[in-house]
């Protein structure tokens, strides 16, 4: 308990309030929080690239059958472009991976 004089360090936790420890990568700096940090490599992101532009144009040509699975693939296409030109994978993040190579 608190008495008139104490120094507080940090603010009181509520009852029933949970607390959030974040991993020291996923904010680089108080005064500028980066959310996205670069986790998608060079080969990666190449890989990325052809594998997505391939599976839209097997889905847009029509080659895959017009279905609820050609809607998935078109899907899948546009995240991994979209992840190769950002940089960035939500899923890599999650699992804490990176194939970039560390700026030293």
């Amino acid at each position: 308990m608190l008495s008139k004089g104490d120094k507080v360090t940090e603010p009181p936790a509520f009852i029933g309030q949970t607390s959030v420890q974040l991993p020291n990568s996923f904010i680089v700096n108080h005064s500028q929080e980066k959310i996205m940090i670069q986790n998608v490599g060079s080969a990666d992101k190449i890989i990325r690239l052809v594998l997505g532009v391939g599976l839209g144009a097997w889905v847009i040509t029509g080659i895959g059958q017009a279905s609820t699975l050609s809607y998935v693939g078109l899907a899948v296409s546009v995240i991994l472009i979209a992840t190769a030109l950002i940089n960035f994978c939500p899923l890599f993040r999650i699992f804490g991976i990176s194939t970039k190579k560390s700026q030293q």
